[in-house]
């Protein structure tokens, strides 16, 4: 079929394209040179260029330069691999944590070390070598692993309660002391630092701040007994005696409940 036939069916097809498009019919010379328009029935080396114009459409949006370009957000390859690390070494934390209870301590040591194999710089994985190593009688060597601990997350609770249980078992009073009021600052609504930071100070005969943290270990936990116990045991100490008999009357009617377990005592 001839060009001329196709262009117009082409139109023909699209007749709302009629009034928006021209078509320029632009003979080029003939391979003889000569630049005498030549019929295209008979010489097929004119060639014919079809130009279309549509001035009413927009075909490609143009971008306002006002407009930021939409954040694209992709993560790399060192992102994922991170992840993943972390990933890694959370189960074999959750390992060691179930382990503990087994009294394998060398299994949960293990375990310990394949968590540091993905995350070198874990602080629980850390704490967790320094409890292993508090168990079994050697404190300083816990509190080195606590210190590492700390240094790798100065946000991580759990170490400077371990810390301050290990101090306190070296005579370093003043310094667990110091450890349990990170605690207390890190994590106020973590029952257990009260507790051992009272028993702390009233072993060091600092009965009225001793009684302070009994009466917030109770608010806390107010189905145990242990602190309604210590309180009574502050009370008699400092005196009051009639105080300590109605904490007692308390402590008789409240039921023992569990604790929930804590593999970070």
């Amino acid at each position: 079929m001839r060009p001329l036939t196709l262009l117009a069916l082409s139109l023909v097809a699209a007749p709302n394209l009629v009034q928006a498009a021209f078509v320029n019919l632009t003979p080029v010379p003939s391979p003889t040179g000569s630049s005498t328009p030549l019929n295209p029935s008979t010489d097929p080396s004119t060639y014919f260029y079809i130009t279309t114009r549509v001035d009413s459409i927009s075909t490609v949006s143009e971008p306002d330069p006002s407009e930021e370009p939409p954040a694209i957000s992709l993560r790399s390859d060192i992102e994922i691999i991170d992840e993943t690390a972390r990933i890694y070494s959370e189960n074999a934390l959750k390992k060691a944590r179930m382990q503990m209870a087994t009294g394998n301590f060398q299994a949960v040591l293990e375990s310990i070390n394949q968590a540091l194999t993905y995350d070198p710089r874990s602080a629980e994985a850390v704490t967790l070598q320094g409890i292993i190593s508090a168990k079994r009688g050697r404190y300083g060597a816990a509190v080195t692993s606590y210190t590492t601990a700390i240094g790798y997350d100065p946000e991580y609770h759990h170490a400077f309660q371990s810390r301050a249980i290990a101090r306190s078992k070296l005579k370093q009073f003043d310094a667990a002391i110091q450890d349990f009021d990170q605690v207390v600052r890190l994590a106020p609504t973590f029952p257990d630092v009260y507790h051992k930071r009272g028993l702390l100070l009233a072993q060091q005969g600092r009965f009225e701040a001793a009684l302070e943290d009994f009466n917030t270990y109770i608010k806390l936990r107010p189905n145990e007994r242990v602190g309604y116990n210590n309180k009574v045991a502050a009370l008699v100490k400092l005196g009051r005696k009639d105080e300590a008999e109605e904490v007692f009357a308390m402590m008789r009617k409240v039921r023992p409940q569990p604790s929930p377990p804590n593999p970070n005592r």
